[in-house]
């Protein structure tokens, strides 16, 4: 018998099973409270009372999705249930009925019991027929959401451990914000009318330090952990004061040095899955240095580098100027310090480990042979654009 003729019976049997999806949810929810019994009695009751209703949801989108071997939502309603499943999700996070391993625990279970419950579903004679196609259809479906779901696992213990209370549902909105730059439901809702995103980029320990601190501003509106490697503070911009980026660098180093690449930008939410993902490409662009504000990557600096590097003629310029900059005397590094210190040779002698004088020979030689001075202000914004192009752009400069 050809394929086509054998898939009709999928859809027949979905459409049973829809029929009857409040009592396989409550079945459902049986199976996934079995499966995690380890919730508090406060949570224990609320998901035996609003998790059935959350489970029809779910198993109507799933029902409609595996009648038609889909793998994408098509219709208002199946954006409706899932929106509605998702909001579930932040409440029973953000009010602490339930952490994010138990509610990743209950999704797993679930689907694996509506598996099985389609499987059993089917009739005997054509059992095996139907069991490749519909194998095939879940794990193209649930491939995504199983590796998303990997990923925040393996995020969320310095994550969500440490985390305000209203953090946790906040999180969440931003882990979907940041699985898909034009979000399928509406999770920008939950973000403040306009933000600012401070992303450090460090190593492992580092970013778990940084989770451990307490006295957080109350602009701060969360401190999210995307994965291991990056820490981003999301602050209220209307909230927080003008100097929110010194204050933010200072609270999260706490007068000690940490290494990190730094990029700060403002946004509306409108366009904070843009603004997520663009500060995600620029951040993995920045070396890992001590955090100091002067260094740090900003939407203004973002824009200015954008515009120069697409210069072909400009791009040029800097890169003879670069060229020419001998590294083998430790010119490139004194003049990296020198401008990451606002041109203060003081405070960069000090910092190089080197006499005054020996820091004034250099940015001699860099002045003599450049024809531009670094000690002046024009000539500061030139090597700037040169170091930080090379760095972000090492192919055009």
């Amino acid at each position: 018998m050809p394929r086509e003729e054998k898939m009709p019976v999928i859809p027949e049997v979905c459409g049973d099973l829809l029929s009857n999806r409040e009592s396989i949810a409550r079945r459902v929810t049986d199976v996934c409270m079995a499966a995690s019994p380890s919730v508090t009695p406060r949570g224990k009751r609320y998901t035996r009372e609003a998790m059935e209703v959350h489970m029809a949801n779910s198993i109507e989108v799933f029902l409609r999705l595996a009648g038609d071997l889909r793998t994408e939502l098509t219709t208002d309603v199946e954006w409706e249930l899932q929106q509605r499943a998702w909001d579930w999700s932040a409440t029973a996070l953000r009010d602490e009925f339930l952490d994010l391993h138990t509610l990743l625990r209950y999704s797993r279970s679930a689907h694996s019991e509506v598996v099985r419950i389609l499987l059993d579903a089917l009739p005997d004679d054509r059992l095996l027929q139907c069991m490749r196609p519909i194998g095939e259809w879940h794990a193209s479906f649930f491939g995504k959401a199983h590796r998303n779901a990997v990923r925040l696992m393996e995020s969320s213990p310095a994550v969500y451990a440490l985390q305000r209370r209203e953090d946790h549902a906040r999180n969440w909105a931003l882990d979907a914000v940041a699985l898909e730059e034009t979000p399928s439901w509406n999770v920008l809702s939950h973000l403040p009318q306009r933000v600012f995103v401070l992303m450090l980029r460090s190593d492992e320990t580092a970013v778990r330090k940084l989770m451990d601190i307490r006295q957080r501003p109350e602009w701060w509106w969360t401190v999210w952990r995307p994965d291991r490697a990056h820490l981003s503070v999301v602050g209220d911009l209307d909230a927080a004061p003008a100097t929110w980026l010194d204050d933010s660098l200072d609270v999260l180093c706490s007068g000690a040095t940490i290494g990190a690449a730094v990029v700060a930008v403002e946004a509306t939410r409108d366009e904070v899955p843009r603004s997520l993902a663009h500060v995600r490409r620029w951040i993995a662009t920045q070396p890992v240095r001590p955090v100091r504000a002067a260094s740090v990557l900003t939407g203004p600096k973002i824009d200015v580098l954008s515009a120069v590097a697409g210069d072909t003629a400009t791009s040029a310029r800097l890169s003879r100027l670069l060229a020419d900059l001998d590294t083998g005397n430790g010119l490139r590094e004194s003049l990296d310090e020198f401008l990451k210190n606002d041109l203060n040779l003081a405070r960069t002698a000090e910092r190089l480990g080197v006499h005054r004088s020996t820091l004034t020979y250099r940015l001699d030689r860099i002045a003599r042979s450049s024809g531009v001075d670094p000690r002046s202000v024009s000539g500061a914004a030139v090597w700037w654009l040169v170091l930080t192009l090379g760095d972000t752009y090492p192919d055009s400069v």
